[in-house]
């Protein structure tokens, strides 16, 4: 068993109200392994000049929107997924698929237009996501993982500030700080795999660093998590306090089991 799957399965036991969800996200992990050793190829016509331009000009190396990329590959991910995980539609969506009826890119372009945590449900007590979009965006996620890896130095060499990915463009699923470094936060993609520092005393979505316009709450006594929020853009950030906690963790894992915040977060008004 890999590391990996050794702190999933620790917050199995350690989250039961969770444990569907880490479920999930464990059968996918599996299955992205699987699917990463089988491809390793490059869907997304992209240079290292065209990169560097890109994230110059405070651009993503990826706008889903419009840029092309072979859904060749990812769309056979996606199917597998659907088999794996059977969201309610799943056998008529592969038929649909494979017949030609359904178009997995339109799929794609589309579920990548959906704002930050919109598949919520926010009545009273509900948790549940939207599992088909949750599959949708995993379908990409090893071809996102190794413009990652292929592009780390450069973005690194970029001192990328921005709320949202460099990669893919998404906005940050979370953020966390780190012990050693007190004036920093690192924020997290989940669609990608990629962390990336930001000032901690600014909001990374508007750059707002009025002291009175910036916020965070926490829940009860637990402080190991913390949404930052913004009263200028509305815009929330989930935030774990690594020194807190004291074990090893999964950043995937964690933001799922810190649905309620976004829940709450919405609640109150921010996005």
């Amino acid at each position: 068993m890999t590391k990996g799957l050794q702190i999933i399965n620790a917050y199995i036991e350690e989250y039961p109200l969770y444990h569907e969800f880490i479920k999930i996200l464990k059968d996918v992990f599996i299955l992205r392994q699987e699917s990463a050793s089988k491809h390793k190829e490059n869907i997304f016509p992209l240079d290292e000049k065209t990169a560097e331009q890109k994230l110059s000009a405070g651009n993503s190396l990826v706008n889903m929107n419009q840029d092309a990329f072979s859904p060749f590959l990812p769309q056979q991910y996606f199917l597998e997924l659907l088999t794996m995980r059977n969201p309610g539609s799943a056998e008529d969506i592969k038929r649909k698929l494979l017949a030609g009826e359904l178009d997995y890119e339109e799929l794609i372009r589309k579920s990548f237009t959906i704002p930050k945590a919109a598949c919520i449900a926010v009545e009273e007590d509900d948790e549940a996501f939207d599992l088909l979009d949750f599959l949708l965006k995993e379908s990409m996620h090893p071809f996102f993982a190794l413009l990652t890896q292929e592009y780390k130095a450069l973005i690194a060499g970029s001192k990328w500030s921005k709320g949202r990915c460099p990669v893919c463009g998404q906005e940050a699923s979370l953020s966390f700080l780190k012990t050693e470094e007190e004036g920093k936060r690192y924020l997290f993609c989940a669609q990608c795999a990629l962390e990336w520092a930001v000032n901690r005393i600014q909001c990374p979505f508007c750059d707002n660093e009025k002291q009175q316009k910036l916020g965070f709450f926490t829940i009860g006594n637990d402080e190991k998590y913390r949404v930052y929020i913004c009263h200028q853009c509305k815009k929330y950030i989930k935030t774990i306090d690594t020194r807190k906690v004291p074990g090893q963790m999964d950043l995937e894992v964690e933001n799922l089991i810190t649905l309620h915040l976004d829940i709450l977060a919405r609640k109150e008004g921010y996005f």
